[in-house]
């Protein structure tokens, strides 16, 4: 299996009127993921800790 993927989408609430476009990459190996949301407006940034079982996450918004 590859160790790197990259997704586009569009999450859909339709009870709640919502369509949010999402672009997100995960790079497995590195223990690194990133989510952007609206064209990149907000961002996700996972990173987790070398030798562990845990991170961080960081939300950028402007």
């Amino acid at each position: 299996l590859p160790s790197r993927y990259h997704v586009s989408g569009v999450i859909q609430l339709p009870y709640a009127e919502i369509s949010e476009p999402f672009e997100s990459w995960i790079d497995v190996e590195a223990g690194f993921s990133r989510i952007d949301y609206y064209g990149g407006a907000a961002k996700t940034v996972q990173r987790k800790g070398r030798g562990q079982d845990y991170g961080a996450n960081y939300k950028i918004v402007p």
